[in-house]
């Protein structure tokens, strides 16, 4: 099963036959396309994950992993913690930023997947957090 407060994941799941999608409801924002708020926040309170997929605003040198707002770094971190793995979808435009709120640190995730190789100064930084980064399907333990 797929468990996604996105309203765009479910519409491209709804064909997939083999697939239960469960929404997990919410407010409907018409920005991100997705729902928010309190519903969801309890939903993922109340439940546990196998995989978290998730995404971010960025990520600093220091290793936290932010959003720009704090419903949405609340609701990710909420599931992170739910998860016995998580996956952290961010290109590479993402990395040496900050933003407004904390989502968590790269040692609390397990695999990085992004869209480009990384230098070895970042590669470091996700060697030492113990998370295996992965860029066009080359993974880098």
């Amino acid at each position: 099963a797929v468990v996604t407060n996105s309203l765009q994941v479910v519409q491209k799941l709804s064909a997939k036959t083999q697939i239960k999608v469960i929404n997990i409801g919410g407010t409907f924002d018409r920005d991100t396309q997705a729902f928010w708020g309190i519903d969801t926040e309890h939903y993922v309170q109340d439940h546990f994950f196998d995989k978290a997929i998730f995404s971010c605003r960025c990520i600093n040198q220091d290793g936290s992993i932010f959003d720009s707002r704090a419903d949405t770094a609340s609701l990710r971190r909420r599931i992170v913690q739910n998860s016995t793995t998580s996956y952290l979808l961010a290109d590479h435009n993402k990395l040496g930023r900050t933003a407004f709120s904390r989502v968590c640190y790269l040692s609390d995730i397990d695999f990085f997947i992004t869209d480009k190789p990384l230098s070895s100064e970042w590669l470091g930084c996700f060697e030492r957090n113990n998370v295996i980064v992965d860029w066009d399907g080359k993974v880098t333990p």
